[in-house]
């Protein structure tokens, strides 16, 4: 009896994070199904037709145009900061983190799990295109863009990483869950790693109890969820 108890008091734990994560989730992301589900999209920067364009300009002019591309994209990233911020503060220890360390985990991750988050609204490769990201306010950049900004190899590990990612059908809950054990994932790359090795066993706890929940005739999907971390860093 006092083990059912005890198993049931760990249990009701673990639904108070999934329940805590789930909220934090859904009120500080932009790419929750339901924030998604109505958006218009249009393009965003220049359009892929305009790049192939400048192809045949001087160097300057293609890395001014570059530089150019390349505020207009972190301009569209930069609203999804505080979303981020706000999300990381509700995850249930992080709080109680050094404040630089809060910020230093946050800073490593921040990229990673903005990644996650936009995973939900990449354009297909349909209609001779070759997909695109669609940022919260439904302005979308090709992959074509991308690749011209960034670079061919990073754009297609990022691509490679929502195809992937987005074949789980992991649901928002599910989706919160992973980016809260990601965040704290990243301290790996910090002093922080005792610290937060408590905490991180129990949101990667509650995200199995989770995805158990969810896909009770699929056993077996949390093993390939919790090995998209080692793509992430």
């Amino acid at each position: 009896a006092a083990a059912a108890r005890e198993l049931e008091t760990k249990q009701l734990a673990m639904y108070d994070i999934i329940l805590t994560i789930s909220q934090a989730h859904h009120a500080h992301c932009g790419f929750t199904e339901e924030k998604t589900r109505g958006l218009i999209r249009k393009p965003a920067l220049l359009t892929a037709n305009e790049i192939k364009l400048d192809s045949g300009s001087t160097a300057d002019s293609m890395e001014m145009e570059r530089l150019t591309m390349w505020q207009h994209f972190a301009g569209l990233v930069t609203p999804s900061i505080q979303d981020i911020v706000e999300f990381a503060k509700r995850i249930p220890g992080f709080l109680e983190f050094a404040q630089d360390d809060q910020l230093i985990l946050i800073k490593l991750g921040f990229f990673e799990v903005w990644l996650i988050h936009v995973s939900r609204s990449i354009l297909a490769e349909e209609d001779g295109s070759r997909g695109a990201v669609t940022f919260a306010g439904g302005a979308y950049v090709t992959r074509e863009q991308l690749e011209f900004v960034c670079d061919i190899d990073f754009t297609s590990s990022m691509f490679n990483f929502f195809s992937s990612f987005n074949g789980l059908s992991l649901n928002d809950t599910e989706i919160g869950l992973f980016c809260a054990v990601a965040l704290l994932t990243f301290s790996e790359r910090t002093t922080l790693f005792d610290a937060r090795t408590v905490e991180q066993c129990r949101l990667v706890e509650a995200l199995k109890l989770q995805v158990i929940r969810n896909h009770p005739s699929d056993r077996q999907l949390f093993s390939p969820i919790i090995a998209k971390l080692p793509e992430l860093l």
